[in-house]
């Protein structure tokens, strides 16, 4: 168990590569942070210009790292590492006022969200960039969670809509 110094109102997101896991949220300013910790040593966080009001989805993807996050203006962005090199943030077109989730998958990446419609959408990301999303027929009015398991993607959600009452 590790507590850092770090605030936020929003829950983390956590990947593990290796004996490195990675730690991604939105701080209390909605800035994106990224930190790591390798043998169980926390390095310093980066802390990004990028902002959300959402927990951000991270996922370790080969020798990279990516995080998926909702900006402020309900788009979808992406942002990759390679080597330990960070790219450019991609704006995706799709939208979401959920939080993403992401995993690796093949030789690249899936996003699911929960659109502005709280239809869940599923948007694979391969070498050559994003590919159109998949519409889903269910809905939600909270963001989903995907992982692969053995070739296998497994989706979960909180199916229908909430509308506080009993």
């Amino acid at each position: 168990l590790a507590t850092l110094p770090e605030t936020s109102t929003e829950g983390p997101a956590l990947a593990v590569r290796g004996d490195e896991v990675l730690v991604a949220w939105a701080g209390t300013d909605r800035r994106l942070n990224l930190l790591s910790s390798t043998g169980g040593s926390f390095g310093t966080t980066l802390t990004l210009d990028e902002t959300s009001s959402w927990s951000p989805a991270v996922c370790a993807a080969g020798s990279g790292v990516a995080v998926v996050w909702t900006g402020t203006d309900q788009h979808l962005n992406l942002l990759r590492s390679v080597d330990g090199v960070w790219g450019a943030p991609v704006r995706l077109e799709d939208r979401s006022a959920d939080a993403p989730a992401v995993c690796a998958y093949g030789d690249g990446l899936v996003i699911a969200f929960t659109g502005t419609n709280r239809r869940l959408n599923l948007l694979g990301v391969g070498p050559g960039g994003p590919g159109t999303s998949v519409r889903l027929d269910a809905n939600s009015s909270f963001g989903p969670a995907v992982c692969d398991d053995e070739g296998e993607l497994t989706l979960t959600l909180v199916e229908g809509d909430v509308d506080g009452g009993g």
